[in-house]
């Protein structure tokens, strides 16, 4: 008899993008309990053990019925091994179709297996196709239940159409979000990476998360209302409550739009975006909320009650230490992106049963997030608040991270002080991926709970000290520790790394030494960090929707985006930050790194960016100058520019082997850099690394 515990097993379909895909079964996982796996059904072998004698709810859209994978799947191998299988669909109304695929149509007639149609226009082609036991049910993105941001939003999010839509539909979207844009903040969000080469918009305007579509998610979510050339984001925006216009040829797809009382606009035949956008920002004002809000609920729950009958059970809830908590975090104006989310992932984590701290670095940064978080419970500290007036002056003549590390020891001490234990201190460019109470649980009835740096590289284990500074957690019994720890840091808290000094970071290497109740974090999910990377194994889940992964297969639990890494994980983080910021319209101060870290995370995914700021970083120093802004960068993306930067590439990678050939010839073997990652008693050095040493 299969276990009633539900599996959720997808066919790639080629019709939907990354995001559209994620959105779906993200949708039904939420109805069915966070804790439900999800198979791709691409690879076979990998797929069967996942789903044997289980409950497998099988989606996907009209391709994927007809997809290779579809047909070499052993289905008649997965129904002998006692499994019960159920069949619904994901993608577009399929009675635009001229009939259900015949492939799909083969399987769902075999006895035992029964259907759903995640479209109300389905049932027709269902009908058609001869299917007698389908039920009718909703789309899963109704089911959705996104993270919101707290602080209010002011932007529009715009979802722009398929990369596949003919050049003349993109000229008219351009101008039509360049006509957005200048009447209200606007961030667009793709649904795959094809389609950056077509937008009109470079950096914060833009959203790049093909891998983290939980973002496309609260995006979609918080956001002022949705303008969305695709349906699947459009549906998740009616779901959250959310004023949305859905634009789109076809009436087919108007049948779908109406069917949610969603407003619904053909771009054909209004000429003019400027028309266009009138038209939608008309429709956003008279948005029938109460209306939407009656049709999703009475279509999730015909969804609901068919899971149900399927016995589709929903997973419990994982359980956690609920005990109320408190976390801290340090910021000037300038890293203020970084502080606000920081503020909001801990937020979307724990809600109301975390007490949030931050360390005013300056004026500015104090009226901001009262301005902003006030009203939520924040407590924003000052430097007057922890120095004397006579240590004030020093503290205030040394360099802002000075200021940061000499003041950190005393920071935690007050919030312990006045809000009581535990407490959880995390650099504000952490980007937690679990919740932070989990590290409550670690410390315990402990003192001080520490997290070793991990280095790969053994030079760099000995510099930089033992543990990370820039997360601990600490309770009432480690005031002691903290008053020790802050007298070193006001005697002397520079980076001298030959001087024994690093900050307030060498220091912590004492700790387990002289005080008692000292813990080490040896689960190594949590602050993970671009120097850690190789000894833990770190690598990108194969499901574009998982998170990153150690080596024995757990989620990386939270990242310190400190520094960018080859993997490019500090996307998390920088794609946050911008999320929150240009969501809640701040405007970074000037020298904020948020610009620079946005071009950096959006390169990743694009390759003629990339070699844009490639460019720049090959000028020298003393003429390069700022980052490109938006205009000199769609010079090079859109404009004539685009040709010198191809012409540019081809010479590089013409040059790159001369170059290398040269590097080898020139450079002396470094026995140190054969030391990376070895001096791990659990990373075993072959013999010709232990003769070289």
């Amino acid at each position: 008899m299969p276990s009633t515990r539900p599996v959720l097993a997808h066919i790639d379909d080629s019709d939907l993008g990354a995001i559209d895909r994620a959105l779906v079964l993200m949708g039904l996982r939420d109805a069915l309990g966070q804790g439900t796996p999800i198979v791709a059904l691409d690879d076979p072998e990998r797929a069967l053990p996942a789903l044997v004698k289980r409950n497998v709810l099988v989606l996907s859209g009209d391709e994927g019925w007809e997809s290779a994978s579809f047909r070499r799947f052993p289905w008649d191998k997965l129904s002998e091994s006692g499994c019960r299988i159920v069949v619904a669909g994901l993608s577009a109304p399929w009675a635009a179709k001229e009939g259900f695929p015949a492939a799909a149509g083969d399987f769902l007639t075999r006895p035992g297996v029964r259907v759903g149609a995640a479209e109300p226009p389905s049932l027709r082609a269902l009908s058609a196709a001869g299917v007698s036991t389908a039920v009718p049910a909703a789309s899963p993105v109704l089911l959705s239940r996104p993270t919101r941001l707290v602080s209010g939003a002011r932007a529009l999010v715009l979802v722009p159409p398929s990369h596949e839509s003919g050049a003349s539909t993109w000229r008219s979207y351009r101008a039509f979000a360049s006509v957005l844009r200048a009447r209200s903040p606007v961030i667009e969000i793709p649904c795959g990476t094809r389609e950056l080469g077509d937008l009109g918009t470079v950096g914060e305007g833009l959203l790049v998360v093909p891998r983290h579509p939980e973002m496309a998610r609260t995006a979609i979510a918080s956001a002022r209302g949705v303008v969305s050339f695709r349906w699947i984001p459009a549906q998740l925006a009616a779901a959250a409550g959310v004023p949305c216009v859905f634009v789109a040829d076809g009436e087919a797809w108007g049948e779908a739009a109406r069917d949610l009382a969603l407003p619904w606009i053909s771009p054909r035949g209004i000429e003019d975006p400027a028309g266009l956008a009138r038209s939608v920002i008309s429709a956003l004002e008279t948005f029938p909320r109460a209306e939407v809000a009656r049709r999703v609920d009475e279509n999730g729950r015909v969804l609901v009650d068919f899971l149900r009958s399927q016995k589709l059970v929903p997973a419990g809830p994982r359980g956690s230490d609920r005990r109320r908590f408190q976390a801290g975090t340090i910021s000037d104006s300038r890293y203020l992106p970084f502080a606000l989310g920081w503020l909001e992932n801990l937020l979307a984590h724990e809600g109301d049963s975390v007490g949030l701290h931050v360390l005013a670095l300056d004026p500015a940064a104090k009226a901001e997030l009262l301005a902003r978080y006030g009203a939520s419970g924040l407590t924003v500290h000052e430097l007057t608040d922890l120095w004397t007036p006579a240590e004030l002056p020093e503290i205030l003549g040394r360099p802002i991270a000075e200021r940061a590390f000499s003041s950190k020891p005393r920071f935690v001490a007050r919030i312990l002080e006045q809000a009581g234990g535990p407490v959880v201190y995390a650099d504000s460019d952490v980007y937690f991926l679990e919740p932070a109470r989990d590290l409550v649980s670690a410390l315990g009835d402990g003192a001080l709970l520490l997290f070793p740096h991990w280095n790969d590289d053994f030079p760099a284990a000995r510099r930089d000290g033992l543990f990370n500074a820039g997360m601990l957690a600490a309770g009432e019994p480690a005031l002691d520790f903290l008053g020790w720890w802050g007298a070193r840091c006001l005697d002397d808290c520079r980076v001298a790394v030959h001087e024994g000094v690093v900050g307030d970071q060498a220091y912590l290497d004492f700790a387990p030494a002289l005080f008692d109740g000292v813990k080490i974090y040896r689960g190594g999910d949590h602050d993970v960090a671009r120097w850690n990377l190789a000894t833990l194994g770190v690598r990108f889940s194969e499901a574009w929707w998982e998170p990153p992964r150690l080596a024995d297969g757990r989620a990386v639990a939270s990242y310190h985006a400190a520094f960018a890494d080859g993997l490019g994980l500090f996307g998390m983080k920088y794609a946050w930050d911008q999320l929150v910021t240009g969501l809640t319209g701040f405007h970074p101060p000037r020298g904020s790194p948020l610009p620079g870290n946005t071009l950096a995370q959006q390169a990743r995914h694009w390759l003629a960016l990339s070699r844009c700021l490639r460019g720049w970083r090959a000028v020298p120093s003393p003429w390069r100058g700022a980052p490109p802004g938006p205009a000199a960068l769609a010079f090079f993306l859109r404009g004539p520019g685009r040709i010198a930067l191809g012409w540019a590439a081809a010479v590089s990678r013409w040059a790159r082997p001369l170059a290398s050939s040269r590097r080898q010839l020139q450079t002396r073997p470094w026995p140190q850099a054969q030391r990376q990652a070895l001096w791990l008693a659990q990373v075993p050095a072959s013999p010709r690394r232990r003769a070289a040493r």
